[in-house]
């Protein structure tokens, strides 16, 4: 089973929209391609009329597998002059797209676009569909063809009105939500905090005045006692004055690293990873079921303002896991314990960052793995004081990671006594949240304790030792 990952992000304007693009379709659907031909012409073009000025700003060309050359120029009222706007002399079906011109193209009353699109419907056009060839015409299946071209542009005279949002209050309500109060505010529009949009804002709307909240990634970055400055940006781009706000209290510091090598450079998504600070939990308490809860003995702890699944907590330490949903980059860590201490800290999160979990609970010496010769009885390979005891060659080794899941295989390179071994699975464990694993066969001619040396794309895992006899 494989679970689709594709983010989409939409950016809105962060200055105020005063032109609405439209698209003009040069098109012809007229044509019928003959069987045979080799270079077939087909052409359209459209006249802005006297009366109107617009700017150009995109074209988007299209034609299907016949297509061999594609041509927009622009000829100005009164003028036998063309001029090129785009020009594909090699046209490929697998490779089109939208072109954004760096600066706007003025097309004034009288100004002409035309289109030539040329098509090869010959046996030698090796993306023909049809063998023999036979006529092509105008359709929306890929076997049939298209002379077409998206214009995109907007009229000089055609304005539009631009919102005002005016702030009256910034407060924290209280369910601890970030509140701003004002008016004007667009549906779809977001709270600033220092020019970063909140992307948990929320809108309420009352007879008086428009509320905005943010129930928690205004905390990741407003940290206390730091005045910030919040505004309100419009999806049409108009924001308001900004207002200063501080977040009251203080945040004890604490450091979040790796559970398996005690780094805080092998942070990933759904990894599991540990922060140690003081004051984080007025009790200690492990979790008992499946999932893993977000709260224990009244503590939480969030990253980027997502609730993170907890194993254990206690004053000094709390045993966790990544949200899954946590973007790679700079993240923020808050931990609220029951008695209302508030801890931060921050972490860099990696895509894939590996590192292997070893027998001694210190991140090195011998891995905390299994042995088997043949996949019915399994051994421990290490010992509580980071000794080994002994493999062999020919023998599989199953070791526990974290930070491992996300990497293709085929980035993942592994080596025993300096010898490359195959990944014969890397991926979750199964039954144990956040925990992943990699199984391998150790090879022939390497003997005595040697080095296991695991790699992501380049990116070392701390380094465990087995013995082989």
């Amino acid at each position: 089973q494989e679970t689709d990952r594709t983010p989409i992000g939409l950016y809105f304007a962060k200055s105020p929209v005063n032109r609405q693009l439209q698209v003009l379709p040069l098109v012809n659907t007229s044509f019928a391609i003959p069987a045979g031909a080799r270079s077939y012409e087909v052409n359209a073009s459209f006249t802005i009329p006297t009366f109107l000025s617009a700017q150009m700003w995109t074209v988007t060309p299209h034609m299907h597998l016949l297509g061999r050359r594609i041509k927009v120029e622009l000829f100005k009222a009164g003028s036998t002059q063309a001029e090129c706007l785009i020009d594909i002399p090699d046209w490929d079906f697998n490779w089109q797209g939208t072109y954004l011109y760096s600066k706007p193209i003025t097309l004034g009353g009288g100004t002409r676009l035309k289109l030539t699109t040329i098509f090869d419907n010959s046996s030698e056009n090796r993306f023909n569909p049809s063998n023999p060839p036979k006529v092509v015409r105008w359709g929306e299946e890929t076997t049939d063809e298209m002379s077409l071209a998206f214009v995109g542009f907007t009229l000089d005279a055609a304005g539009l009105l631009v919102s005002a949002p005016i702030i009256d209050e910034v407060t924290v309500d209280g369910t601890g939500n970030l509140a701003v109060t004002g008016s004007g505010f667009l549906p779809g529009a977001d709270i600033e905090i220092d020019g970063r949009s909140l992307r948990d804002t929320t809108a309420e709307t009352s007879s008086s005045a428009r509320r905005l909240a943010s129930p928690e990634l205004w905390k990741v970055l407003a940290d206390p006692g730091r005045e910030v400055t919040v505004t309100v940006l419009n999806p049409d781009g108009s924001r308001t004055s900004p207002r200063k706000f501080i977040r009251q209290g203080t945040a004890a510091k604490l450091a979040a690293v790796s559970a398996a090598n005690y780094s805080a450079d092998n942070l990933t998504p759904s990894s599991i990873a540990v922060v140690f600070g003081s004051g984080l939990a007025g009790a200690t308490a492990a979790a008992t079921t499946l999932p893993l809860p977000t709260s224990l003995a009244g503590t939480t702890l969030r990253v980027n303002g997502l609730p993170a699944p907890l194993f254990f907590v206690s004053p000094g330490q709390i045993n966790f896991m990544i949200p899954d949903e946590t973007l790679t980059g700079n993240a923020v860590v808050e931990v609220l314990s029951g008695g209302g201490l508030l801890s931060r800290g921050t972490i860099n999160i990696a895509s894939a960052a590996p590192s292997i979990f070893t027998a001694n609970a210190q991140g090195n010496g011998a891995p905390a793995a299994l042995f088997t010769t043949d996949g019915v009885s399994y051994q421990q390979v290490g010992n509580p004081d980071g000794t080994s005891n002994p493999t062999s060659p020919g023998g599989y080794l199953v070791l526990f990671g974290s930070g491992i899941r996300r990497a293709p295989k085929s980035l993942i390179e592994l080596t025993i006594g300096g010898e490359p071994v195959p990944v014969l699975y890397a991926g979750p464990q199964g039954s144990f949240a956040g925990l992943d694993q990699i199984n391998t066969r150790i090879p022939s001619g390497v003997s005595g304790l040697v080095d296991v040396v695991l790699s992501v794309n380049g990116r070392a895992a701390n380094v465990v030792r087995v013995r082989v006899n």
